[in-house]
């Protein structure tokens, strides 16, 4: 994928979604999705379309049992864009990424359908397995994370 074919396929989803600056969003601004920063960065190096949303820190309460959730997160997913969930070094905020390969950026609704349909899916599935994962009362031993991500199956 080209710089030129990332920047087309930005403009083009911009379009579709309504959102005003496509310069904005390429220089690394930022979107929301379901109340999380997202953004959609084109990767030189790896000639690749990133896109991560930033989740937030793991609640103290549940720190340990939260990183065994992401941990079985990443176990448990699969596809062909293989998300990742990590902690972000800097700021310790759980991050959601994937990587998109140049032919799946043919048009916006690729972008729209990734999104909205796969990552928003993720994050509605991280969002229940973590209230589940608070509403428990041993939510701070070792096998509280076991049974919150089992509906990710």
């Amino acid at each position: 994928m080209s710089i030129e074919h990332y920047e087309r396929a930005i403009v083009r989803f911009c379009e579709v979604q309504g959102v005003d600056d496509p310069h904005r969003l390429m220089q690394g601004g930022l979107l929301m999705l379901d109340g999380y920063p997202l953004r959609i960065e084109f990767i030189h190096a790896i000639d690749r379309c990133r896109i991560t949303i930033d989740l937030g820190p793991p609640p103290a309460s549940v720190e340990l049992a939260c990183c065994r959730l992401l941990l079985q997160f990443n176990h448990q997913a699969d596809g062909l864009r293989h998300p990742v969930m990590s902690l972000q070094p800097q700021t310790g905020h759980i991050r959601l990424g994937l990587h998109l390969d140049a032919s799946e950026l043919v048009d916006a609704e690729v972008l729209v359908e990734v999104i909205e349909g796969h990552l928003g899916g993720i994050v509605d599935t991280w969002e229940d397995a973590l209230s589940e994962l608070l509403e428990r009362p041993s939510a701070a031993g070792d096998g509280a994370a076991q049974s919150a991500m089992s509906a990710q199956r």
